[in-house]
């Protein structure tokens, strides 16, 4: 279990970071804009996660988390489908960062459940296993800045499918928890 809902999280954590280690490159290339306009990207990422994490608590309360794991991951997938949509159909425009809001509220309210969930077996070892949910978090971070954002940077659809086929990773890794539970 601790490996798969690690899987999820971590590749979730992975396509928004894809966002933002290609700012640069959205910003100035793709949407024709100035360096100082790098906020266009991370504005929509960081109120979504802080929207996300305050909404967390209420939503809790009304939905389990075994509830609100498959609502979180319809709003990221709602997310992950308007963005291919929007980079599909229209020129690039300030349009394209409404999705890093959606997926990144999204994103703030699966992550909480997905790491309780992930340690929970390991509860009388739960320092060893956050440490180790942090070193791939931060290893497949590493991975995606050197290797997999520089393959996507340059068009919009790209970015979208390739985050998009991340975060389809992190569901069918919670999918295939959610059986292994039944």
């Amino acid at each position: 279990r601790f490996v798969r809902l690690s899987v999820a999280h971590v590749a979730n954590w992975t396509s928004m970071a894809i966002y933002t280690v290609s700012a640069p490159m959205i910003v100035i290339h793709l949407l024709q804009k100035d360096i100082t306009d790098i906020y266009l990207i991370y504005a929509p990422i960081t109120l979504g996660i802080t929207s996300g994490f305050l909404a967390f608590p209420r939503l809790l309360r009304r939905l389990p988390g075994d509830r609100l794991l498959p609502t979180a991951y319809r709003i990221i997938a709602a997310a992950v489908l308007a963005n291919v949509a929007i980079a599909s159909l229209l020129p690039a425009g300030i349009i394209h960062i409404v999705p890093l809001f959606i997926y990144s509220f999204g994103l703030a309210l699966a992550l909480p459940v997905l790491v309780s969930n992930a340690i929970e077996p390991s509860r009388h070892q739960a320092g060893v296993a956050a440490s180790l949910q942090t070193f791939l978090q931060f290893a497949m971070i590493a991975l995606a800045a050197g290797l997999i954002a520089p393959f996507l940077w340059d068009s919009l659809l790209r970015l979208a499918i390739g985050t998009g086929l991340l975060t389809m990773l992190g569901g069918l890794a919670v999918h295939f928890d959610q059986k292994a539970r039944r």
